[in-house]
């Protein structure tokens, strides 16, 4: 469930009582996600090495064993390095995604900035007197 991909079955150790109620909040907000999530590091015993930045230890309870197959830890690192020494991430597409869906329209998840030029973008500039851009401007 959710964004960080917490297996049903997991649902005591994210703080739940029954897998219809970790459902219901995970469907509920981001919020309860990231509170799910916490508590489920915490329970695994995760936050340890997330703390002490150990990439490793952390894709290999989280991933399994086989973690290293698709580079967890590596990934992990990477996003770590990328996100403390450089600019924080553009929260543009999240707020498009939401103002989108409160005009009433349908853009789907928003994992990446780029899905918004593909498709989401696409027909409401020109109902709106605003120039194709293809990018989440703040007029738009």
């Amino acid at each position: 469930m959710g964004p960080r991909q917490i297996m049903g079955k997991n649902f005591t150790m994210t703080g739940f009582t029954n897998v219809e109620d970790m459902v219901t909040a995970m469907c509920g907000t981001e919020d309860a996600q990231l509170f799910a999530f916490s508590a489920f590091l915490k329970s695994s015993k995760l936050d340890t090495a997330l703390r002490a930045h150990d990439w490793t230890s952390l894709a290999r309870g989280y991933n399994g064993p086989k973690f290293a197959e698709n580079q967890y830890d590596t990934k992990l690192g990477a996003a770590f390095q990328k996100y403390s020494t450089g600019a924080l991430p553009d929260i543009t597409a999240r707020a498009a995604q939401l103002y989108l869906t409160y005009a009433g329209f349908n853009p789907g998840p928003v994992m990446v900035y780029r899905v918004l030029k593909r498709g989401c973008l696409a027909g409401i500039p020109a109902k709106n007197g605003l120039p194709a851009t293809g990018t989440a401007t703040r007029p738009l």
